[in-house]
């Protein structure tokens, strides 16, 4: 799955944030005209002021046509990753909350897209912490 590849390389490549060439597209309008791309090495586990633990990205949405970028946050909970479906929750960079879309993976949509990306990395990033494990 193309995804556990972006994923891996999500988790692994540490960045600096300045280089556009940098972040990893992982999906576009049908016109190609908007992009959406996650900042390699953005991954990390936290919790929301309720307690859910999620996994979350530094993203961003590129518009070629009008050159605008917007920068977001985004999570999913551990519990809808191991679901393969639930919310997609975007934040503004400061952790603010703005919107959530829903998923459910091999969907095909962007959120699902995001989610199985997310989740990928999270997964890989669990993996790799056990295996060092005694």
């Amino acid at each position: 799955m193309k995804y556990l590849l972006l994923a891996a390389v999500l988790t692994c490549v540490s960045t600096s944030a300045n280089a556009q060439s940098e972040w990893i597209n992982f999906a576009a309008s049908v016109e190609g005209e908007t992009q959406w791309a996650v900042q390699p090495g953005s991954l990390e586990f936290s919790q929301t002021q309720g307690g859910t633990v999620i996994a979350v990205v530094i993203g961003r949405i590129t518009d070629t046509k009008t050159s605008r970028i917007d920068l977001y946050k985004w999570y999913v909970s551990v519990s809808d990753c191991n679901k393969q479906m639930g919310k997609v929750v975007t934040l503004n960079i400061d952790g603010s909350y703005q919107f959530e879309n829903d998923f459910v993976f091999g969907s095909g949509s962007i959120a699902t897209a995001m989610a199985e990306l997310i989740c990928g990395a999270a997964d890989y990033r669990i993996k790799e912490a056990n295996e060092k494990s005694l």
